[in-house]
């Protein structure tokens, strides 16, 4: 089972891993960092960024709005948006009856 902490650099590279699932760049980055523009360094187009959102709700089990999704311009947005979401998440699990 999957812990509800997420440690930032555990959620960096999980994000990473998906990232470079759906780059098809043949000079891909070797390392992804939490500064790199997900449309201007990775070169993700629209149908990819849907994509990519969907594979990190998968990854992490989670649901992003619209706006949430709208919000994440780097790799270091989308991490913040995991940790916030997660930790959103195991405090809405511990709220009473």
């Amino acid at each position: 089972m999957e812990s509800t902490k997420q440690q930032p650099d555990v959620v960096l590279s999980r994000i990473s891993e998906i990232v470079r699932r759906l780059i098809r760049l043949p000079n891909a980055p070797a390392h992804i960092t939490p500064e790199m523009s997900l449309l201007d360094d990775l070169d993700l187009d629209s149908p990819s960024m849907v994509d990519l959102m969907l594979d990190i709700e998968e990854e992490f089990d989670l649901k992003f709005s619209d706006a949430e999704t709208q919000s994440a311009f780097t790799v270091g947005d989308l991490r913040t948006l995991v940790l916030r979401k997660k930790a959103e998440s195991s405090s809405d699990q511990k709220l009473p009856e």
